[in-house]
This record gives structure tokens, sequence and C-alpha cells, in this order.
């Protein structure tokens, strides 16, 4: 079953909200498990949404210092991989 549009368009705004918000619980909430993460600094995966949270919270500073104010998208195109990938937003 593929994600409808508006499913994709709340995952992306609560997604962006968190961010915004500086809020790492909330946005490795979104995440499964391992959640994989790959940068210049550390690439590998990360068991526990503490572990995810504190890895995010890490890029806060930077985002203060570049002015973060908000984070927006602009879903253009969706294409479903498998039917067994989800999101599920309550």
């Amino acid at each position: 079953m593929a994600l409808d549009r508006d499913t994709i368009d709340r995952y992306l705004t609560a997604y962006g909200n968190s961010l915004a918000e500086f809020d790492a619980d909330a946005a490795t909430a979104l995440w499964g498990l391992p959640g994989t993460i790959v940068n210049a600094e550390f690439a590998g995966s990360l068991s526990s949404r503490a572990d995810m949270a504190a890895g995010l919270s890490q890029s806060y500073p930077l985002y203060r210092q570049l002015g973060l104010a908000g984070v927006a998208h602009e879903l253009l195109e969706s294409v479903a991989l498998t039917d067994r990938l989800g999101v599920d937003l309550g």
C-alpha cells in the first residue's frame, strides 16, 4: 500500500517542526530503528532513540549559529519503493 500525499506531507511537516523546535526526541521518534546516519564526521547505525537524539542534538549549535528559523518542504513526487515501507503518524 503506497503512502498518500497527505500522509507524506504530515510526516515531513512533523519532522520539519521537530527540527525547527530543536526537539531531538520528537525528530528521532519519526525514525525507524536502527537509525543510520552518514555525514562527514560519522557513518554508522545507532540502535536506540536516546543515542540518535544525542547525535542529532550535536547539530543544534550549528543550526542556531546559522539562524535556523523554520523548515519547509514541497512534495514534488512520490514513488512507492515497496508495499512494506511506510510510516504511522497515529
